[in-house]
């Protein structure tokens, strides 16, 4: 019975939801399969081995998704102290701050790899701007100016 109240809920919610009318628009029985199938799929398994049993393996489960990201955060902030020592810095760096004066291995460890890189050697220094949430085109949220490999300055589109 849970199965029929399950499935007339998305039919329900699939036939009155409004349809875009452009072309690009979301077939409405593949809605129905990213919806319908995973609820359906719980209620045979809850069914199957029992709703507390299932209860508590979805528990389990979050629980350990929950440690290993622990354990990669306190691996990634043990790796960054012995590279650079400072409790400080190293905290700035994990909530992904910039500022003028930082190097370039600092910015990438705070805000990872940039999706473009503009180089430009100068006689007496390299000037490079690393460019962030690509917008579309040459657009970035983010460009970030160095010279010789240590944050100048950045600018930042809302």
């Amino acid at each position: 019975m849970l199965i029929v109240f399950c499935i007339v809920s998305v039919l329900i919610i699939v036939y009155f939801m409004p349809r875009p009318k452009i072309r690009r628009d979301i077939n409405w029985k593949l809605l129905l399969l990213i919806i319908g199938l995973p609820v359906v799929g719980l209620v045979f398994l809850g069914e199957y081995v029992g709703w507390p049993q299932l209860l508590i393996g979805l528990g389990l489960f979050c629980g350990l998704l929950f440690l290993i990201k622990l354990i990669n955060k306190s691996r990634r902030r043990a790796a960054l102290m012995e590279k650079y020592g400072d409790k400080d810095l190293v905290k700035d760096i994990e909530q992904g701050y910039y500022w003028q004066g930082q190097t370039a291995d600092q910015l990438k460890d705070a805000l990872g790899e940039p999706e473009d890189i503009d180089v430009k050697v100068l006689k007496t220094k390299t000037k490079s701007v690393w460019k962030y949430n690509h917008l579309g085109g040459n657009r970035y949220g983010l460009r970030i100016n160095l010279d010789d490999a240590v944050v100048i300055g950045w600018d930042q589109k809302d």
